[in-house]
């Protein structure tokens, strides 16, 4: 089973979360990676990374649409994105 299972439609799933030291020791950045599947049809990945140095923090935060798993290569969209109205009924 795989973080792009079909269970997974409608969360977020963390795949990937770091820490460390960086630019000599003098400041700390935190690092997480997931997927969110708010359908069949779609699927994103988030990055978020926030740098601390002396107590302040920055933020950035990405988005990305993908069309295939990172960790398996399936493709997401596996059902016809036209087909999507006749899901709904």
């Amino acid at each position: 089973m795989c973080v792009c299972d079909n269970k997974n439609v409608g969360s977020a799933v963390p795949l990937k979360n770091s820490d460390g030291e960086f630019h000599g020791g003098s400041r700390q950045m935190f690092l997480d990676l997931e997927m969110l599947r708010s359908d069949k049809w779609s699927a994103e990945m988030t990055v978020t990374a926030i740098a601390e140095e002396d107590r302040k923090y920055s933020t950035l935060v990405l988005h990305a649409k993908i069309n295939y798993c990172p960790m398996c290569g399936r493709r997401l969209s596996l059902e016809d994105a036209g087909r999507r109205e006749n899901a709904a009924n």
